[in-house]
């Protein structure tokens, strides 16, 4: 489901901060490769999983092209990932 007002001025805001949106995918994925191979003595309160496992679900929603906004690790690693609701 697309949000036409929003979508034009989100693929705008994205493509004038693509190399921001590419190299914090990078680090969120490299951060929750570290944290699931290191985890820590307590569970941390945010889900970073959940937010970028999230990008695949607004890409369609705001029809916006990731392709050369996340690296292809990023990519990779989504594809490995099966998101589940856990609402």
């Amino acid at each position: 489901m697309r949000h036409s007002p929003m979508a034009a001025w989100m693929r705008e805001r994205m493509q004038q901060r693509a190399s921001i949106v590419y190299d914090c995918s990078a680090r969120m994925r490299s951060a929750l490769e570290y944290e699931y191979f290191n985890p820590p003595s307590s569970a941390g309160t945010g889900n970073p999983e959940a937010a970028l496992g999230e990008v695949p679900d607004m890409r369609v929603a705001l029809g916006v092209n990731l392709s050369g906004l996340l690296s292809a690790e990023t990519f990779e690693w989504q594809d490995r990932v099966a998101w589940v609701d856990s609402s």
